[in-house]
């Protein structure tokens, strides 16, 4: 890929951070983690349209948390994610898109209380 920028004037050009990112035909959108008062809460979208469910997995501090399929929609399907009994102070999440065997989009975030 080849971005060719003329500058005609010292006004002119990007001003800005620049930035190419490369998806799969789905990808995770708007992922919040929420502490409750059993746990935590997760919620966000899958984007992008394909003709089968993908598979979303969550893991907490690298153990398995939920496993669920969804249909992506171009608008986003919604999705959430109820974790009763999660206690740690700052928990490490990971929420994967996952099709077949090949992870196409990983949200990582943490929940401070």
């Amino acid at each position: 890929m080849e971005v060719l920028i003329r500058g005609d004037s010292d006004e002119a050009g990007l001003w800005g951070e620049v930035a190419l990112e490369i998806r799969c035909d789905a990808w995770l959108s708007e992922v919040k983690a929420l502490r409750t008062d059993t746990g935590l809460q997760l919620t966000g979208k899958v984007v992008g349209a394909v003709p089968a469910p993908l598979e979303l997995y969550t893991r907490v501090d690298e153990q398995h948390a939920d496993y669920r399929t969804i249909q992506p929609t171009a608008e986003g399907q919604p999705f959430q994610i109820d974790l009763p009994g999660v206690v740690s102070e700052n928990p490490l999440i990971q929420v994967e898109l996952v099709h077949v065997s090949r992870i196409w989009y990983t949200a990582e975030l943490t929940c401070f209380t």
